[in-house]
C-alpha cells in the first residue's frame, strides 16, 4: 500500500485512490506499459513488446486489464519497447479509447512497425499483427505537440521533450487536480542533434521514472565520442572490420554524425567505406531531414547551410549480396541486440578474425546476443547452430540517451514529487538505485516513497483533491455579486469557491450568510439566495460566510443542512455568492442562470407542472379560502374561465364542471404552495360531500387591523354563514349559522397604534349560541405582527376530528405507501417496515419514529398538512 510515512490514515472513500500498474517494465527492460486508474478515469502509457522474446510471450500483460475500459494511450516514443504491440492491442481487443504520440513519433512509428513485420521469423499465424494491423493503427493515432493541452473524459494531459530520440515526450496527466508524470525514456543530456530533456515546472503528486542505468554514471559526451573514434580508427587502420549493431533509428544517427564529421576531417581514414546496413537507411534519413525544427540548436545553424543528415561519407546497404567484403569497413547494422537480421549475419562472419571489432554503443536488453558478448565468452554460437571461438573484439562505449544516476537524482531533486515508481530497469540495478535515492532524500522533512513494483503488482496510492469553481460571466463582472430574488441585499467576492471532497467545506462570498454541504445545497439567508458550491462525498459541509451567515444558514437551511457562517464584517474572501455549479468532467464553474448557453453546452429550461383535481362545487369558495389561507391572491380577468394567480407561482382555474386544475412552474416554493393547494380543495370538496362544513372561529376584524381599526369580513360556505364587523379597533360580533340556527360570538380586541411599532393583537371569543348537537369553547391569542402599528388578528380552524384523520390519512398514503388508523386521533404510517406514529390532537401534530431521517420526512408531511387545513396557528 503506498501511502506516506507520516499520514499513516487512508481516506475513507476508495475514490480517491490512485491505482498504478505495471504490465510490462516491472522489473525489467522491455515490453513498456503502465495502466493508471484514478476517480474513474484510466490511462495506459506506453504498448511496447520484449525483444528478448517473441510472439504472444514479448507482450505485456494485457490480461490484467479491461481494454475497453481505458480512456487515453499515450506512447512515449516509437522505440519496439514502447510502441510495438500498439497495433496488436488496438485489433485484438476491445479497447475504444484514443491513442496519442507526437508528429515525429507518428512518422518513424510507422516505418518501424513495417520493418519489425518484414524481418520477424515466425510463421503468418503466428504474427502479432499484420502490415494492415499497422495500417490501421496509424487511421486512429492523434497527434499532439509539445506542451499542447488536451483533454479527453475528463482527463488532462500535456507533453514535454525527453530528449532520448527524436519526438520522445514525457506525459503529464492532471485527473482532478491531481497530477502525474510519466517520464518514458529520457535523457537531461544534449548530444549532437537532440536536446536535452525538460524539467517540468510543476510538482507531481506522482512520477514514474525510467530506472535503465540504475546508479552508474556516464562518461561525459567528448570522452566517450574520443574513445569511440579510438576503437574504430585503430581498427580500420589494422586492417580489421568494425561492426557497430544500433537500432535503425535513434543512437544510429548519433553516430554517423560523427563518424561523417571524423571521416570529413581525417583524410587517411577517407579510403575505408563507412556502411549504414539497414533496409530502414533510406527511409528514416528522409524523417530525420524533415524534422529538423525538432532538433537542438546545433543541428538547427547547421542546416541554414546544408542538412546535416546529408551525409558525404556514409552509404546505405541494403542486403549482405551487396557488400564486398574485401578489405577494412565500417558498417553499422540493425537490430542492436544482434538476435537477428544484417547485424547478426555480419558477426558470424567477422566474429572468428581477431582483427575485427565488435562495438556495443549502448544498453542491450537480458537474453540478447548482444548481452551476452559483452561478458567475453571464448565460444558462440552461430544462426545455424555450429559453435565458434569468439575471437573478435567486443567493447563497450554507451551512447545510450537514458538518464544516470547524477541525472535521475538531479531530476527528481527538481521536481520533488511526494511519491516515485520506478519502472522500466533491471531488478538489481532497480533496486540499487531506491536504495540511493532514499539515502539521498532522507535528510529531507518530507522524503517522498520511492517503490519498484513487479510486473502486474498494483499501487495504491490515497490523494484528497480540491475541487476549485470558477467564477465566469455576470457574476465575475459585476464583482461576484448576483442580485437575490427580492432585491435585498447584496454582496461580492475577491476570491473564488473552494471546495474540499473530503471534509465537504466550502469558501464563497455573498452579504448575508449561506449553508454548505452534501452534494450541493443552497441556502435563501437574510433576502439573500447562497448558494454553495461543495461536492462534499461524505454529506456534510460548512460554508464561511459573512456577518450574517449563521443566521442565513438558520433561515435558509433545512434541519440537518445548515452550516455556520463566520468571516470579518464586509471582508470579500468567505462570502457566499450564489449561481448555477456547473461541472465539466473534474472542472467547475460558477455562473448566472443566463450565461449558461454560452459556457456550456446545456440548454436553460424549465419544468411545467399541471394537476387536475376533482371538484364539483362552486369556485367562489376556493377563492375565498385562498384569500384567507394567502396575502396574494390576484383574480385573472381576461381568462376564458374563472382563474386566479397565487404568489405570483401557482395558477389555479375552473376546467369544466367537475375539475379544478393547478399549473406551476416546479420548484421548492411553486411545490410548497401547490400542496396546499391541493388539500385546501380536497377539503372542500369532501366537506360538500359530507354535507358538513368547515366552522371557524376568527377575528371579528377577519384577522387584520390598520393602525387600530378593523376590516369587516363574511365568509360563506354551505350552509353555514361566518360574518364579523369590526369599528375602530373595537370587538365585532360573530355570527355563526348551521343548518338555520345561529350562534352570537363576542370578542374584544386591543391594538396599539404608532407608525414603526409593533402591534399587538388579543382576542378572547367565546361563542354564545347553542348549535344542535354540541357546543364549542375557545379561546384564540393574536399574533404578533410588524408594520406601522398593524395589528395581526389570530383564530384557529376548527375540523371535525374524523374529516381531519380521513383527509391526513390520504395524504400521508400518498407519500409513503401503508397507512392505518390508531385510535381516534393516531395514525400509523409503515416504511420498509419501519413503524411511525402520527398523533393529532388540538395543539398540532406530533410524529415518533426509531429512524430519524424518517421521523423529519413524515413531521414534514403533517406540518404542511396542518398548514393547508389550519392556516391561522393555534396558540
Amino acid at each position: 500500500m503506498a501511502k506516506r510515512k507520516e499520514d499513516p490514515v487512508l481516506p475513507e472513500d476508495a475514490h480517491d485512490k490512485l491505482e498504478l500498474m505495471p504490465l510490462g517494465a516491472g522489473n525489467e527492460v522491455g515490453r513498456s506499459c503502465v495502466f493508471m486508474s484514478y476517480k474513474g478515469k484510466n490511462v495506459l502509457f506506453d504498448c511496447g513488446i520484449h525483444p528478448a522474446y517473441s510472439g504472444i510471450a514479448g507482450l505485456p500483460f494485457f490480461d490484467e486489464i479491461d481494454p475497453s475500459c481505458i480512456d487515453v494511450l499515450l506512447i512515449t516514443h516509437f522505440h519496439l519497447d514502447h510502441a510495438a504491440s500498439l497495433p496488436y492491442f488496438l485489433a485484438k481487443t476491445n479497447f475504444q479509447g484514443r491513442v496519442f504520440m507526437t508528429h515525429a513519433t507518428k512518422a518513424v512509428y510507422r516505418l518501424l512497425l513495417s520493418d519489425f513485420v518484414r524481418v520477424s521469423k515466425v510463421a503468418v499465424d503466428d504474427a502479432l499483427f499484420t502490415e494492415q494491423d499497422i495500417q490501421q493503427s496509424m487511421e486512429k493515432i492523434e497527434v499532439i505537440d509539445f506542451h499542447q493541452i488536451h483533454e479527453v473524459n475528463g482527463i488532462k494531459f500535456w507533453c514535454y521533450t525527453a530528449g532520448h530520440v527524436l519526438g520522445a515526450a514525457m506525459f503529464a496527466v492532471d485527473i482532478a487536480g491531481i497530477r502525474v508524470l510519466y517520464t518514458g525514456d529520457y535523457s537531461r543530456e544534449e548530444d549532437r542533434h537532440l536536446r536535452a530533456a525538460e524539467v517540468p515546472p510543476f510538482s507531481p503528486e506522482l512520477c514514474v521514472i525510467e530506472s535503465t542505468f540504475g546508479v552508474q554514471i556516464h562518461e561525459p559526451r567528448e570522452v566517450r565520442e574520443r574513445r569511440f573514434l579510438d576503437f574504430v580508427v585503430g581498427t580500420v587502420l589494422n586492417g580489421g572490420r568494425v561492426l557497430i549493431p544500433a537500432f535503425a533509428l535513434g543512437r544510429a544517427q548519433e553516430l554517423l554524425l560523427i563518424l561523417d564529421e571524423h571521416w570529413r576531417a581525417h583524410p587517411e581514414v577517407q579510403h575505408v567505406p563507412l556502411l549504414y546496413a539497414s533496409p530502414l537507411a533510406r527511409k528514416t534519413m528522409v524523417v530525420y531531414r524533415t524534422y529538423l525544427s525538432a532538433m537542438n540548436d546545433r543541428i538547427r545553424e547547421q542546416a541554414e547551410v546544408s542538412n546535416p543528415f546529408d551525409f558525404r561519407f556514409i552509404k546505405s546497404l541494403r542486403s549482405i549480396a551487396e557488400f564486398e567484403d574485401t578489405g577494412p569497413a565500417v558498417v553499422m547494422a540493425s537490430p542492436g541486440g544482434l538476435q537477428s537480421g544484417l547485424s547478426r549475419q555480419l558477426f558470424d562472419m567477422w566474429c572468428q578474425d581477431a582483427r575485427n571489432t565488435c562495438l556495443i554503443p549502448g544498453y542491450v536488453v537480458e537474453g540478447t546476443l548482444a548481452k551476452t558478448i559483452l561478458s567475453e565468452p571464448n565460444e558462440v554460437s552461430l544462426q545455424n547452430g555450429t559453435t565458434v571461438p569468439l575471437r573478435m573484439k567486443v567493447h563497450y562505449v554507451s551512447f545510450a540517451a537514458h538518464a544516470d544516476y547524477p541525472q535521475t537524482s538531479d531530476f527528481l531533486e527538481q521536481l520533488h514529487p511526494p511519491n516515485i515508481v520506478l519502472v522500466h530497469g533491471e531488478a538489481t540495478e532497480m533496486g540499487r538505485l531506491r536504495a540511493k535515492l532514499t539515502a539521498h532524500f532522507a535528510q529531507r522533512p518530507d522524503p517522498p516513497t520511492i517503490h519498484t513494483p513487479k510486473n502486474c503488482q498494483a499501487m495504491e496510492f490515497f490523494f484528497k483533491g480540491e475541487k476549485i469553481a470558477k467564477v465566469v460571466g455576470r457574476i465575475a463582472e459585476r464583482g461576484c455579486s448576483m442580485p437575490p430574488a427580492d432585491g435585498k441585499g447584496e454582496g461580492d467576492c475577491g476570491g473564488s469557491i473552494v471546495a474540499a471532497a473530503a471534509g465537504g467545506t466550502a469558501v464563497g462570498g455573498g452579504a448575508d450568510g449561506g449553508a454548505g454541504g452534501g452534494a450541493i445545497k443552497a441556502a435563501e439567508g437574510r433576502g439573500v439566495v447562497g448558494v454553495v458550491a461543495t461536492v462534499a462525498q461524505t454529506g456534510t459541509g460548512a460554508a464561511t460566510g459573512g456577518r450574517a451567515g449563521l443566521e442565513g444558514a438558520s433561515e435558509g437551511a433545512t434541519e440537518g443542512e445548515k452550516a455556520p457562517g463566520a468571516g470579518a464584517t464586509g471582508g470579500a474572501a468567505g462570502r457566499t455568492i450564489s449561481g448555477l455549479l456547473v461541472r465539466k468532467g473534474f472542472n467547475y464553474q460558477l455562473l448566472d442562470p443566463r450565461d449558461l448557453p454560452s459556457y456550456t453546452s446545456l440548454a436553460l429550461g424549465r419544468v411545467v407542472q399541471r394537476q387536475s383535481i376533482p371538484y364539483i362545487g362552486p369556485f367562489e369558495p376556493i377563492i375565498r379560502r385562498l384569500e384567507m389561507l394567502f396575502d396574494s391572491v390576484v383574480i385573472i380577468k381576461d381568462a376564458d374561465v374563472p382563474a386566479v394567480h397565487v404568489h405570483e407561482k401557482v395558477i389555479v382555474a375552473r376546467e369544466g364542471d367537475d375539475r379544478v386544475v393547478l399549473q406551476w412552474v416546479s420548484e421548492p416554493m411553486g411545490d410548497m404552495l401547490a400542496d396546499s393547494i391541493v388539500a385546501l380543495i380536497l377539503q372542500l370538496e369532501s366537506g360538500r360531500q359530507t354535507g358538513k362544513e368547515l366552522k371557524m372561529v376568527t377575528s371579528a376584524g377577519g384577522g387584520r387591523g390598520g393602525r387600530g381599526g378593523g376590516k369587516g369580513g363574511e365568509v360563506k360556505g354551505g350552509d353555514a354563514t361566518v360574518k364579523g364587523e369590526a369599528s375602530d379597533g373595537k370587538a365585532g360580533a360573530l355570527v355563526v349559522k348551521e343548518d338555520g340556527k345561529e350562534g352570537n360570538e363576542g370578542g374584544d380586541e386591543k391594538g396599539k397604534e404608532g407608525e414603526g411599532k409593533e402591534g399587538e393583537g388579543k382576542e378572547e371569543s367565546q361563542e354564545e349560541g347553542k348549535k344542535e348537537g354540541a357546543e364549542e369553547k375557545g379561546l384564540v391569542k393574536g399574533e404578533e405582527g410588524q408594520g406601522e402599528g398593524e395589528g395581526e388578528g389570530g383564530g384557529k380552524w376548527r375540523w371535525l376530528k374524523k374529516e381531519e384523520m380521513d383527509h391526513l390519512e390520504r395524504v400521508l398514503e400518498s407519500m409513503f405507501g401503508g397507512v392505518r388508523r390508531d385510535g381516534d386521533e393516531g395514525l400509523r404510517v409503515s416504511v420498509d417496515g419501519v413503524e411511525v406514529s402520527v398523533r393529532v390532537g388540538e395543539g398540532g401534530g406530533e410524529v415518533q419514529c426509531a429512524e430519524e431521517g424518517l421521523r423529519k420526512r413524515v413531521r414534514e408531511a403533517v406540518n404542511r398538512f396542518l398548514a393547508a387545513v389550519r392556516p391561522i396557528p393555534c396558540p
